[in-house]
């Protein structure tokens, strides 16, 4: 576990734009990639604007989210 922010990956383009729920720089706890999907992986929300909506969320590509070091928490 760790954590992550949202960054939208360039090579995905403008087609997942509107997609996903979280916004640009949203801070997520990384649970780990799911092992039946590589590639895909499941976060939880803890950035003030999602973070008591209890949603667990699976199946986003994990090169949408950036690990947070340690020195920026």
């Amino acid at each position: 576990m760790s954590l992550v922010k949202f960054t939208l990956s360039k090579k995905f383009g403008k087609f997942y734009e509107g997609v996903y729920p979280f916004k640009e720089m949203d801070t997520l706890l990384f649970i780990g990639e799911i092992v039946n999907m590589p590639g895909h992986c499941v976060v939880v929300p803890v950035n003030k604007s999602m973070h008591n909506s209890g949603v667990v969320f699976t199946g986003f590509h994990t090169d949408n989210f950036e690990e947070i070091k340690k020195e920026d928490v």
